[in-house]
């Protein structure tokens, strides 16, 4: 089962300056910004300390699968709401579901700024995810999502096959799955194939990338990332929000690379909200990085997160 990395991630935050304002949705740019939102707007290193983003996932539901978010934090702006509580009692006992939905949807952390969150609060505080919890999280999902949809489940788990069917019927319902790959806790990293949903083909499956190795030619995923042919990409986590109020987290938190990389498939489906979950995928894959990461034995494609 994943664990918790603890990749330091430098803390800046500027103002966020609107450029651009059409019909359909807005460009902006935000100064020195965390390192995950510095990485995924450029193609090459040196880092240029800016975010820039020509949509913002406007008219888009997130949907965040975890232990609760805590939808009055001041990074949400008022666009997190609750969509149901599947555990009942304590609520607001954990910073991934929080942290996670701030690097999808935070205005100053997130990826897409204007889109909107949803709290599917599927697991308990401080108990690792089990198949049984998925499987109430993502058909909940599936039969109540509010279209066009992204749907973010910041965990991997056991091959279970019950899992994957779920997580394809619903892809096949019309809503885009992000998934993570998981984390093994070994140093290299397990084979993705061998985790629910990371292996359902349909289902975009990101692995971290590790943003404190700048002195190899090539960029390296996260110490105990999972990896393989069942990836599709590579992204990095960051600076995030995780209290209820004001709070933020310096280190990177579990599941973030996943909450990024689902603010970059709600910013394209705010410019194709009738596009299929294979269509956004596609386009995810296609616009990403590629050429800069390390190769490695099981396979990995070579591909980083890449979103203007």
């Amino acid at each position: 089962m994943a664990r918790f990395p603890t990749l330091l991630i430098g803390t800046a935050l500027a103002a966020v300056t609107l450029l651009a304002q059409s019909p359909a949705y807005a460009a902006g740019s935000q100064l020195n910004p965390s390192g995950a939102l510095d990485r995924i707007d450029q193609r090459d290193r040196p880092l240029d300390k800016s975010y820039s983003w020509t949509a913002s996932g406007a008219n888009v539901r997130v949907y965040v699968l975890s232990e609760g978010v805590s939808t009055t934090h001041t990074d949400f702006g008022g666009r997190a709401t609750q969509g149901v509580d599947l555990v009942g009692g304590t609520t607001g006992c954990g910073p991934i579901g929080t942290g996670v939905a701030g690097l999808v949807a935070g205005t100053k952390y997130g990826v897409a700024k204007q889109a909107q969150i949803v709290s599917v609060r599927t697991f308990r505080c401080n108990v690792l995810p089990t198949a049984d919890r998925a499987l109430a999280g993502i058909n909940w999902v599936t039969q109540n999502a509010v279209k066009p949809a992204v749907a973010v489940l910041p965990f991997a788990i056991a091959a279970d096959p019950a899992v994957d069917a779920a997580v394809a019927q619903s892809i096949q319902s019309g809503v885009t799955w992000v998934v993570s790959a998981g984390n093994n806790g070994t140093d290299f990293g397990a084979d993705a194939c061998n985790y629910s949903p990371a292996r359902v083909p349909g289902a975009i499956t990101a692995t971290q990338l590790d943003l404190t190795n700048t002195g190899n030619p090539k960029e390296q995923l996260g110490a105990g990332q999972n990896r393989g042919r069942c990836v599709d990409l590579a992204a990095p986590s960051g600076t995030t929000a995780v209290g209820g109020g004001s709070d933020e987290n310096p280190w990177g938190i579990h599941g973030g690379h996943v909450g990024v990389t689902a603010g970059a498939a709600a910013k394209l489906l705010e410019q194709n909200p009738t596009a299929s979950p294979a269509t956004i995928q596609q386009l995810l894959n296609d616009n990403a990085t590629t050429g800069r990461l390390g190769t490695d034995t099981l396979g990995t494609p070579n591909r980083i997160l890449f979103t203007n």
